[in-house]
């Protein structure tokens, strides 16, 4: 048992990481070209069109970013950042790509209407405030797994938190959510795993796959069966209903887009019918995939369920959640890009530093003694 001290020290360090994790997201965000597309959704949803869309995204946004970082984000040499700037009916089809992140954008308006401040202003305090909350929620995983909690900034910092915090996209906040879902796991909050990772498809569809996951993990863990199976539908009725109320292009234009050939008109994206254009896509993805710092995490997540010597079964569930979903994210969507990735990334680094603190003090209990 922690003394007094040693659990005012911990709380100390995860406010001390909170508070620099909200700083870096609310006053040193990272405004890529996403923070154009939250802003354009949160502005159309309140009833701009066309025309008056238009001039108010980019003049808010150029006014929160300042001229320099506005150039960047509508560089005339990036064919698609051009065409956009240069065309309303560009941006506006556009939109739909981005209001299908529900609560993301939801939440931006509210805290844009509350304290009257711009779209992207309102954007960063919620990914700061987001990012603040995630550090909550992987300080009580450490605990919860008895992982020191000294350990806390080298994986924040390792999976990348802070990071997504700065940027303009909803990973944060779905990132939150994951790591809340399995936080209830670990103390057997088994209703409240299950609302938070219903609530994921609100800030990424494609985390409804992270939900379906929680939902099967609930079921191996538990003598539970109906209520898994009704949050599992509820998601997917969430995610359905969220891609046809916000006239979401479909899963095929997105791949087609984002992998193979970016369009600034979506409504006329050019679908690829050859397979080897699929083909290669993927053979770009998994390449990609394996160059990355943070791959070598998934053969040891393969290798911590097999052979892991301090694993119980809400261990064994974690890493197979998490192991779960980046493969299936990677089926479906070939993009290995860190910022979908931060929770699994942090429960599995996690796992794998207790059970390397475990054979540390396994070895150090068998040195003789003098």
């Amino acid at each position: 048992m922690p003394s007094v001290h040693q659990r005012f020290a911990e709380w100390a360090l995860a406010c001390l990481l909170a508070l620099f994790v909200l700083w870096s997201g609310a006053k040193r965000p990272d405004h890529d070209w996403d923070v154009i597309g939250y802003v354009a959704a949160a502005l159309h949803a309140d009833g701009l069109r066309g025309v008056d869309l238009h001039r108010h995204t980019y003049d808010s946004v150029r006014h929160d970013v300042g001229e320099r970082q506005f150039a960047r984000l509508v560089d005339p040499s990036d064919p698609y950042r051009a065409a956009v700037y240069a065309s309303p009916a560009a941006l506006e089809q556009n939109v739909h790509f981005y209001a299908i992140r529900v609560l993301h954008v939801s939440a931006m308006r509210v805290i844009s209407k509350l304290a009257g401040c711009s779209p992207s202003r309102a954007l960063a305090w919620l990914n700061g405030v987001a990012g603040a909350l995630a550090v909550f929620a992987c300080f009580g995983l450490l605990r919860a797994f008895s992982v020191p909690v000294w350990l806390l900034p080298v994986l924040l910092w390792w999976a990348g938190v802070r990071d997504v915090a700065k940027l303009s996209t909803p990973d944060v906040l779905a990132c939150w959510l994951a790591l809340s879902s399995m936080l209830a796991l670990a103390h057997q909050r088994w209703r409240l795993a299950l609302v938070c990772a219903s609530l994921l498809p609100l800030a990424r569809t494609d985390a409804v796959l992270w939900s379906l996951m929680v939902a099967m993990a609930v079921v191996w863990m538990t003598s539970m069966r109906w209520q898994p199976l009704l949050a599992a539908v509820l998601s997917l009725m969430v995610c359905a209903a969220i891609n046809h109320l916000c006239q979401n292009p479909g899963h095929l234009v997105i791949f087609n887009f984002t992998l193979i050939q970016k369009h600034p008109w979506p409504a006329s994206q050019p679908v690829a019918t050859d397979w080897h254009v699929y083909a290669a896509a993927y053979a770009r993805g998994v390449m990609h995939a394996i160059g990355q710092p943070d791959f070598l995490l998934w053969p040891l997540a393969v290798l911590l369920l097999f052979a892991g010597r301090c694993m119980g079964r809400l261990h064994h569930a974690v890493v197979l959640v998490s192991l779960c979903y980046v493969l299936l994210h990677m089926l479906l969507f070939p993009l290995y890009l860190q910022r979908f990735f931060v929770a699994p990334i942090f429960l599995v680094s996690t796992l794998l530093f207790r059970e390397a603190w475990f054979w540390l003090k396994l070895g150090t209990s068998r040195v003789p003694t003098q």
